[in-house]
Parts: structure tokens; C-alpha cells; sequence
């Protein structure tokens, strides 16, 4: 009875070893797969960004540029124009 029960156990353990040697097998066999697919898709991707940000750098310097402008020819800066308080 024990005997049998130890074997039972131990055959459970043993099969869902192997299960889960057979899914760790093939999730790395698909991976391998789809990277070369994934890293076009990623490397499409990254060049998007970095055009984004390449976009946002020229508006930031832009912007930057003509706060220095109306520094040097004397213009208020945004927010220093005040109506006057009666």
C-alpha cells in the first residue's frame, strides 16, 4: 500500500517534470523563431522614436533660441506683464 502510494507520487512528479521540460523546450524554440521577426519590428520601431525625439529637440532649441532673442532686445519674459492693481 505505501509502496504504492510513494510510486504514485513519484510518478506524478516525474511527468510533470517533463511537461514542463517540453514547455520550457519549446517556448525557447519559438522565441528563436519569432526574434528575428521581433528585432525588425523593434529596430522599425526604435528608428520612430528616435525621429519623434529627434522632432522635439529642434522645437525645444527652437523655442530655447527665441527666449534668448527677446532676452538680448529686451522683451518681457512670459509672465512678467502685469496689469496694474487699482
Amino acid at each position: 500500500m505505501t509502496f504504492d502510494l510513494m510510486f504514485g507520487i513519484a510518478l506524478i512528479i516525474l511527468v510533470s517534470g517533463l511537461i514542463n521540460a517540453l514547455q520550457t523546450h519549446m517556448k525557447t524554440r519559438r522565441n528563436r523563431l519569432m526574434s528575428a521577426v521581433e528585432e525588425s519590428e523593434i529596430g522599425a520601431r526604435l528608428d520612430e522614436v528616435e525621429a519623434r525625439l529627434r522632432d522635439v529637440l529642434d522645437v525645444m532649441i527652437a523655442v530655447s533660441d527665441k527666449m534668448d532673442r527677446w532676452e538680448r532686445e529686451g522683451a518681457p519674459a512670459a509672465g512678467t506683464q502685469r496689469s496694474p492693481v487699482n
